[in-house]
């Protein structure tokens, strides 16, 4: 089962996952007109996923208690490569490998940038996506790599 984004719900919302996700994998739910509870079992082979923006760059999330984290293992993802992040964008968007590349490498000199603080923000994934669906729309590569611009601040180099 995958949870996406556990940290935007109010905290409480998250409590009906418990049960299900420590040693008794099962949810008691009352149902309206029955003697009592039912009892919902996961799956032996279930496993749950969650993921989670943590940090305070992401508004509108809310901190996790230690009672979720503690049930599941914290995996940071980082950023694909620059080559797999062309292949995606030729599969996903298709525009060509030349293309993709170029985006790629712009993403990537900005991940690198912003990591040493030398810009406000990095083009995300989600940035290269649109900059490739852009270019498979019929737009310059020039007026695709413009669409994320305000993304970062100004005054920035």
């Amino acid at each position: 089962m995958v949870t996406d984004e556990i940290s935007r719900p109010e905290s409480k919302c998250n409590n009906i996952l418990l049960p299900l996700t420590d040693s008794r994998r099962e949810l008691q739910m009352e149902i309206a007109g029955s003697d009592g509870p039912r009892t919902i079992k996961a799956h032996p082979e279930c496993v749950f996923i969650a993921t989670a923006n943590i940090g305070l760059e992401y508004t509108g999330t809310v901190p996790l208690d230690k009672a979720i984290k503690d049930r599941f293992q914290l995996i940071e993802i980082d950023y694909m490569t620059k080559d797999i992040e062309a292949e995606v964008l030729v599969k996903r968007c298709g525009i060509t490998l030349e293309y993709a590349k170029k985006v790629a490498e712009l993403a990537e000199i900005t991940r690198r940038k912003a990591g040493a603080e030398e810009l406000s923000t990095a083009i995300s994934h989600r940035h290269t996506l649109d900059i490739g669906y852009m270019i498979a729309d019929g737009f310059s590569l020039r007026q695709s790599l413009e669409s994320v611009l305000p993304v970062f601040e100004k005054g920035m180099n």
